[in-house]
């Protein structure tokens, strides 16, 4: 039986359900992708998602803080210089995590268990869930108030295409905000302004991998974090999306000494326990640990690269771990609460996303449903559930 604390996969006419066509949103079509089935959001689980969302900022914004105070964090992480150099740059500047999306599993018991954060490419998975799903409060206006009549919008990538970041770029020209899209060597630095394309840029929008960031001009980044007009933040692209965010949330010493424990303690159930090799002994060691195992590149997502021990037999997983520990973080495969949709032949599991600004938690985005080991929507390996609150 639901206690109310957990999401509910109903059939569309067991909600209010969506009557108007949905709109093609970042290259996803609605009807190639997206269930007719609704995932209930109860009022205590909304609750219980707001708290945690909360939880998480005060221990994102710790272990940013304490970086450069704690060699246990420096070590988890292992960055090269460049980045750690970006970092120091950063650090006299004052830090919120910004726009981001923490993913989640249900666990048996349907308790809520961050599994990894999507932070590099802050609004993927923000627009689809606006236009298809009613499981979130309207955000728009948040996103839209620092931008004035007259401004120019940068949205800066490489190698990730524009995608749902189009529906912010066409409301901004409707309010007269300009927005073009540039590469990280086109902006550069005049007159004390950022320009592009021949504009001066008054916000940027990062939409980089961390390993993208150098691409950037020396004296455009010092100019970038010097004003602070962009998002996100280089520490959240760099500390916050990288999976080895959640080893460190995962060692109780080092979170006690940068949260109060009381904090901690209410964290600590809705994490996975995560480590990382540090050497190829401690690959050696997980090898022998037993039990289903999944392996996660640390920077990177949408479950690319992932891999879970029991889907692939022991002597591929051996060659991954020996081979690739460097870049990878390990959690224990956990049993998961089962979902029944008739478009699948098996119990399906979910991974939920909560759409999160700093502490602010505007509610779930579209869950994302399969039968397969790992939910891989961009190579066809499951479907897209709208969701909606209930009481």
């Amino acid at each position: 039986m639901n206690d109310g604390r957990r999401p509910i996969l109903v059939e569309t006419s067991g909600a209010v359900g969506v009557k108007a066509p949905l709109p093609m949103v970042g290259g996803l079509r609605h009807g190639e992708v997206c269930s007719d089935r609704v995932v209930a959001l109860p009022g205590a689980y909304r609750d219980q998602m707001r708290t945690l969302a909360g939880l998480l900022d005060v221990a994102l914004r710790a272990v940013v803080r304490r970086y450069f105070l704690d060699a246990r964090i420096r070590a988890i992480y292992s960055l090269p210089s460049d980045l750690e150099n970006i970092l120091r740059l950063a650090a006299p500047t004052p830090y919120r995590v910004g726009w981001y999306r923490p993913d989640f599993i249900l666990d048996r018991d349907g308790t809520a268990r961050i599994c990894e954060i999507g932070a590099r490419y802050p609004l993927n998975g923000w627009m689809v869930s606006r236009a298809w799903s009613r499981g979130q409060a309207d955000f728009w206006d948040d996103l839209c108030a620092p931008y004035e009549p007259g401004n120019t919008v940068a949205l800066v990538h490489a190698q990730e295409p524009s995608g749902e970041i189009d529906c912010l770029s066409e409301h901004l020209g409707h309010a007269g905000v300009g927005f073009v899209a540039v590469r990280p060597g086109d902006v550069s630095v005049r007159a004390g302004a950022l320009h592009a394309q021949g504009r001066r840029l008054d916000h940027l929008i990062l939409q980089l991998d961390r390993n993208e960031l150098p691409m950037l001009a020396p004296d455009v980044l010092a100019h970038l974090i010097a004003r602070g007009a962009y998002f996100n933040d280089v520490r959240t692209v760099i500390l916050v999306h990288d999976k080895r965010v959640l080893t460190v949330l995962s060692d109780a010493a080092i979170m006690h000494d940068a949260m109060p424990a009381d904090l901690y303690a209410r964290l600590r159930p809705h994490l996975i326990a995560s480590v990382c090799a540090r050497s190829p002994d401690d690959a050696e060691r997980l090898l022998r640990q037993e039990g289903n195992w999944i392996a996660k590149p640390s920077s990177g997502g949408r479950g690319i690269g992932a891999l879970v021990r029991s889907a692939c037999g022991e002597a591929d997983w051996a060659d991954r771990v020996r081979r690739d520990w460097p870049h990878l973080m390990f959690q224990p495969y956990l049993e998961q609460l089962d979902f029944m949709d008739p478009d699948f032949a098996d119990p399906i599991h979910m991974v939920g996303m909560l759409l999160c600004r700093d502490a602010v938690c505007y509610g779930n985005g579209m869950f994302r449903g399969s039968n397969d080991a790992v939910i891989n929507l961009h190579q066809q390996r499951g479907k897209l559930y709208r969701c909606e609150a209930v009481p």
